[in-house]
């Protein structure tokens, strides 16, 4: 997890044991977003990229302003030409693709070429098609902090929860956990959800019905999570 003080702590999966606490910075970034190798941290005008194996490894990318960033096979960044899009064929250098115009995107989530992007009160997906960007489908949900798709069904979080999104029914279905979610995380047929000063993990089997597994919570204070990852 990447929390608000700008430190990385690191838990086994299985036990949610805490294993280490490691400053990153000490100026929050926006968020994180993590594939097999590389961390993508969103700050002020810029993603700073981190080889996991090897972290002097490092990569920067100068972006307008301070939106959200999500990495998979295409960096989406949120910045002031709405969301740029990014080849990552070598991560340490991104190369700008393109851009999807919107009047005021405030989260993104990329899974291989397909873009999620909560865009003017509505979640927006897109498909890359010949480096230009094909809207799919579109589904009303107000709120939007963060954005995981799972095998189809798109995970939101909202402050008080997290909503399942099913395109292909155009349905919603509301999961409440207390309070507001900041980031999620698929592992397998686990889902981990960070809400308030707690880690909730749900069985996923079945992507469209998560059911909970259990919770940890960690102190009184919210984690202000900006990244997790699991594996």
């Amino acid at each position: 997890l990447l929390n608000n003080s700008g430190e990385l702590a690191v838990y086994e999966v299985d036990t949610l044991q805490h294993v280490s606490n490691t400053e990153v910075s000490s100026i929050a970034p926006t968020n994180v977003s993590f594939t097999d190798e590389y961390a993508f941290v969103r700050w002020i005008n810029k993603v700073a990229v981190v080889y996991l194996a090897n972290p002097e490894q490092q990569g920067c990318l100068d972006v307008g302003g301070l939106g959200m960033c999500s990495a998979d096979l295409y960096l989406s960044v949120i910045d002031t030409d709405g969301v740029s899009v990014f080849s990552l064929q070598d991560p340490l250098n991104p190369e700008r693709i393109g851009s999807i115009d919107l009047e005021s995107p405030d989260t993104v989530f990329t899974r291989q070429d397909v873009f999620y992007i909560h865009d003017s009160g509505s979640i927006k997906k897109y498909k890359m098609v010949e480096n230009s960007f094909v809207l799919l489908d579109e589904i009303v949900l107000t709120e939007a902090l963060c954005i995981m798709e799972n095998e189809g069904a798109l995970y939101v979080g909202q402050s008080n929860g997290f909503v399942v999104v099913n395109f292909d029914s155009s349905t919603t279905t509301n999961f409440p956990t207390g309070s507001k979610v900041d980031r999620m995380v698929v592992d397998g047929d686990v889902l981990f959800v960070v809400s308030g000063n707690q880690l909730i993990m749900y069985d996923v089997s079945d992507p469209f019905t998560p059911s909970l597994i259990d919770a940890k919570s960690f102190g009184s204070d919210p984690l202000n999570c900006k990244g997790v990852a699991a594996d």
